[in-house]
């Protein structure tokens, strides 16, 4: 249930938007595609979770953005898996401080989410790749926003 009315949840979500608008046009990104893809991932969100029923009660978007990309090492495996496709030992390679059922929990919740996708070949020894969704590329352009405001506010984060 969410703690939100669902009033105030749509017009947080309106005012999402309107501010990635703002900060993006204060950064000087004027790029229609990358207007379009964060509103887009913005909204499917929001319409994802305004319309599912849980216990017949309407769910928050706010609520499933942080439910999806909640966790530690989430975002970190999305950025990971933007460049290209990576194999698991990659990941553990990549994030030497998590733990293998940690990163294998992330995992399998990204991908539940339809975040990543796991391809299993039949090979021996098994080999397994992990790549970004649709869903997740259409996300992607938020993590590098995120990105970009923790670059351009770092000093100010560390005090």
């Amino acid at each position: 249930m969410c703690c939100i009315p669902p009033d105030t949840c749509n017009l947080l979500l309106i005012i999402g938007i309107n501010y990635v608008i703002i900060y993006l046009e204060k950064v000087k990104v004027h790029s229609f595609m990358i207007y379009t893809n964060i509103i887009n991932t913005i909204v499917i969100l929001g319409g994802l979770m305004s319309t599912s029923e849980n216990h017949n009660s309407k769910v928050c978007p706010l609520e499933l953005v942080q439910q999806v990309i909640g966790g530690k090492w989430k975002i970190m495996i999305l950025w990971a898996l933007s460049e290209e496709k990576k194999r698991f030992n990659e990941l553990q390679k990549l994030f030497p401080d998590i733990t293998q059922t940690m990163l294998t929990k992330q995992l399998r919740e990204l991908e539940n989410d339809n975040f990543i996708h796991r391809e299993v070949y039949k090979e021996v020894p098994p080999k397994v790749e992990y790549s970004l969704t649709p869903m997740g590329k259409d996300f992607f352009p938020i993590i590098e926003q995120m990105n970009n405001w923790g670059r351009i506010n770092l000093d100010l984060l560390k005090k």
